[in-house]
């Protein structure tokens, strides 16, 4: 098949950087609009261009070519004249190998192609309004294209994502209730899971590879903050009810509606701040032995809520719902 001449450019200037750098910002925004969640569809543009046969200069020519726009083959086609686009093109130009088009003076454009180094297509309309049709149809594709490639692979990612919980356990003591004379608090081994994507909790430490009947189970997914309270305290804040068995020994009272509980290292501390009224919220009220392990347990169920939101911004980028 025979080719047009193209132009090389090997320059390399910070204005292409820039650029690539607003159109993958674009691109990202695009994304939210579930409209362009499926492969957008070129519009048909044909005519007839003057395109440049060699480099700019003095002696520099243009030949007449017929320019359409193959929907169906998303392929930008070149024919010597309007009569030959039933045949064989000169040559054919994947919109998906185009960079970019930009508008050069009233009647010029260009179209920069894909490559090392990029190649520019120059092509002169008849008007300004006949030039400013070619950028704008083709420039709409090429933004259109690259956010549905863009949710493509950002969808592949997301549906691929977990948020991994590490292996993490240890003793604490759990609040038992607010009580009128004193805090209670329970002894009980917390383990995260990271099968389930749980944090379970035994009233004695359970055999590696069993799953005793007294396990009580928080939905990581369903912690909605962890406050500390005191350098040996700490607080989950729960949006639903605990998974689990119930033995009669371990009848917490969950504190819907109530202010949180209170760590008797900080009893003075806490009755100064404002109570918590959420009808649908638990407190779990968590203390360490020493303040490490306060840090350590704090640590990584905040790693774990950052990593949930990144997946949950993905999957509204995503609108995978």
């Amino acid at each position: 098949m025979a080719s047009d001449s193209t132009q090389e450019t090997g320059a390399e200037t910070n204005h292409d950087s820039d650029q690539d750098d607003e159109e993958m910002r674009d691109s990202v925004s695009d994304m939210k609009n579930p409209s362009l969640h499926k492969r957008p569809i070129p519009e048909e543009v044909s005519g007839s261009l003057l395109r440049l046969k060699n480099k700019p200069s003095t002696f520099s020519s243009w030949d007449s070519r017929f320019l359409k726009v193959n929907p169906a083959r998303e392929e930008l086609e070149f024919y010597p004249a309007e009569k030959d686009q039933y045949h064989e093109p000169l040559q054919t130009l994947p919109l998906a190998h185009i960079c970019r088009v930009q508008a050069v003076d009233q009647f010029s454009l260009q179209i920069i192609v894909k490559g090392k180094p990029e190649t520019v297509i120059f092509l002169r309309a008849s008007s300004p309004e006949e030039k400013m049709r070619w950028v704008h149809n083709l420039e709409l594709f090429i933004r259109e294209l690259r956010a549905y490639e863009s949710w493509l692979l950002l969808s592949k990612m997301t549906s691929e994502a977990r948020v991994e919980v590490p292996e993490h356990g240890g003793w604490l003591y759990k609040l038992r209730r607010t009580p009128a004379f004193g805090p209670s608090w329970n002894k009980r081994y917390f383990r995260l899971s990271p099968t389930d994507q749980t944090l379970d909790y035994f009233n004695s430490a359970p055999k590696k590879g069993s799953d005793p009947k007294d396990r009580r189970s928080i939905n990581l997914s369903s912690i909605v903050d962890v406050r500390t309270i005191d350098p040996w305290t700490f607080q989950i804040e729960v949006k639903e009810e605990m998974q689990g068995n119930t033995t009669g020994a371990e009848k917490e009272q969950r504190q819907d509606g109530n202010e949180p509980p209170q760590s008797p290292r900080s009893a003075r501390r806490l009755a100064k701040q404002d109570s918590v009224q959420a009808g649908n919220m638990s407190y779990f009220c968590l203390q360490a032995k020493t303040q490490a392990e306060q840090a350590e347990w704090k640590s990584v169920l905040e790693n774990y809520l950052m990593d949930l939101a990144v997946v949950k911004e993905c999957e509204f980028l995503g609108d995978r719902r």
